[in-house]
């Protein structure tokens, strides 16, 4: 199986034609055109994803934050993306991005993570998808995000003892304009990360409630996501089990 035939797998799942227009998505390095001798999938490229990928013989890693963003200017192998980028050439191995696109397509993020918070009725809009639960207070669906995703830095602004029905669910950091307006029109609870001080001061005036965990916990669960979408491909796939980068302080 050529890589060029595992990516239009994820392509077929997760168009292109989805993604936002500033994203920066699709092969990033490498060629399409080698056989594929198995896949890393992974949240973030580092070099521990990579030597992973080079020991269980995978010549194509999928991730999901693109593994190129600011111009690259120089590529200087003494630095720490000159390294892991002379690497990934000197072992031919590709690397493919899958970004805004699969945050958005349906059996994609956040539509995973709308029916992991027992989510029905779902309907996709902007970069996140609507849905429907158990009437439940708002602290204690706070409490069960956290649980569902393994997050113990999940916090919430609004009356704790609130009852909520309808959310909007946005994976990463889905705090924009748009998402913000579409779910305080729209949702008893707006439930995204990586929220900034005046967004919280915002949604406090207009009174929406707001879960907020962290981008990472969101997130990890493309691993699986890439596993179930090549599981009857033909091909090795491996994990990269990448651990959180950070760790919560004891106070």
């Amino acid at each position: 199986m050529k890589i060029s035939e595992i990516i239009k797998e994820v392509e077929d799942f997760a168009p292109i034609s989805l993604a936002y227009e500033w994203d920066k998505v699709g092969l990033m390095l490498g060629s399409d055109k080698n056989e594929c001798t198995g896949v890393t999938v992974c949240l973030d490229l580092t070099f521990d994803v990579a030597e992973k990928a080079k020991e269980n013989g995978c010549n194509l890693i999928l991730t999901h934050h693109p593994f190129f963003w600011d111009p690259v200017n120089r590529i200087l192998s003494d630095e720490p993306k000159g390294e892991l980028i002379s690497f990934l050439i000197k072992n031919d191995i590709a690397v493919y991005s899958a970004h805004t696109n699969l945050d958005i397509t349906e059996g994609g993020i956040s539509y995973k993570l709308a029916e992991l918070f027992g989510g029905r009725n779902l309907i996709q809009a902007n970069a996140g998808y609507l849905f429907e639960t158990d009437e439940i207070s708002l602290k204690d669906l706070a409490s069960a995000v956290g649980r569902k995703l393994n997050d113990k830095s999940v916090k919430y602004i609004g009356d704790a003892d609130i009852k909520v029905r309808k959310c909007f669910v946005v994976s990463g950091a889905g705090f924009d304009n748009e998402d913000y307006e579409y779910a305080k029109e729209n949702a008893d609870c707006f439930i995204t990360g990586d929220i900034k001080h005046h967004n919280y001061l915002r949604a406090l005036e207009d009174n929406l409630p707001v879960i907020e965990y962290s981008h990472y916990f969101s997130e990890i669960i493309v691993e699986d996501i890439y596993l179930s979408l090549l599981k009857d491909k033909n091909v090795k796939v491996i994990k990269s089990e990448q651990k959180c980068p950070f760790s919560m302080a004891e106070v």
